[in-house]
């Protein structure tokens, strides 16, 4: 039963000290690659959305500007017919 023991303490302890440090540092491992990819996969989702944003902006602003010629092109065709009209 002593020899038992002396095994057990010599020889399962530190086994099992071993494969449970093993089996952490692996963990560690994998939660890290977990983090990094996710840490990716966010970073390409915000490139996206400020893609989206961007694309988003620049079309709204192109909308804004088209209206804005429109206005001022009825704008000077008034004033024109205004000018031939005092003036003649």
């Amino acid at each position: 039963m002593i020899s038992d023991l002396n095994t057990y303490l010599n020889k399962a302890v530190p086994d099992t000290r071993l494969t449970i440090k093993k089996y952490l540092d692996t963990k560690f491992e994998y939660l890290v690659s977990i983090e990094l990819s996710q840490c990716d996969n966010c970073q390409l989702h915000q490139q996206q959305i400020n893609e989206r944003m961007t694309i988003g902006n620049s079309e709204r602003s192109n909308g804004v500007m088209r209206k804005s010629e429109g206005i001022l092109t009825k704008k000077c065709s008034l004033l024109d017919l205004l000018e031939n009209v005092y003036l003649n």
